[in-house]
């Protein structure tokens, strides 16, 4: 950004000045001879001067800004979970899990979730009423681990699952996750 300022003063100033002279002159010419000439001539001289100061000041003030932006930091914030002294590191932290394929189309889906600790694992299914339909128990390690669940008996719809471990720092659970079976 560069914002000018620009101050102009023009000063025109015209004096007119005239004046007039009305000289005299007499001239006498005398000769030998028996006449005297007189003459009297009464010249008009004007004379008209003009006075014509211009001033034209011009005066620019430039104020040159400089912004200088920023910068933005666009990146994704990274959320590391702080886990407290307990023997196993868990604190608390819920599983995180997921389903896949999802929508689910065959006769099987998978659930992946982070465990902290060796944990037993149960994987609760429930439908839309909130009825628990299922029910799948497994031994986890720490990590990712992933399980695959057989959905055969399930018809077209949408489902929700909640993963608890038990473990030797205590019991953890997941979110309530969604999923969808399509038949």
């Amino acid at each position: 950004n560069t914002p000018t300022n620009t101050a102009c003063a023009t000063i025109n100033n015209t004096a007119t000045n005239t004046a007039t002279q009305t000289p005299t002159n007499t001239v006498t010419n005398t000769s030998t001879g028996t006449a005297t000439n007189t003459a009297t001539s009464t010249p008009l001289v004007t004379n008209t001067f003009t006075n014509t100061p211009t001033m034209t000041p011009t005066k620019t003030l430039t104020n040159t800004a400089t912004i200088t932006p920023s910068l933005i930091d666009t990146s994704t914030p990274t959320i590391t979970p702080t886990f407290t002294s307990i023997p196993g590191g868990c604190g608390g932290v819920p599983i995180a899990g997921y389903s896949y394929p999802n929508p689910a189309t065959g006769d099987a889906m998978n659930v992946s979730c982070d465990l902290c600790e060796f944990s037993t694992v149960t994987i609760a299914i429930y439908n839309v009423a909130a009825e628990k339909i299922a029910s799948y128990d497994f031994s986890g390690a720490n990590g990712t681990n992933i399980y695959s669940l057989n959905i055969t008996g399930f018809s077209h719809g949408v489902y929700f699952f909640i993963i608890q471990s038990s473990g030797p720092s205590g019991n953890r659970k997941s979110n309530i996750e969604k999923f969808a079976i399509v038949r």
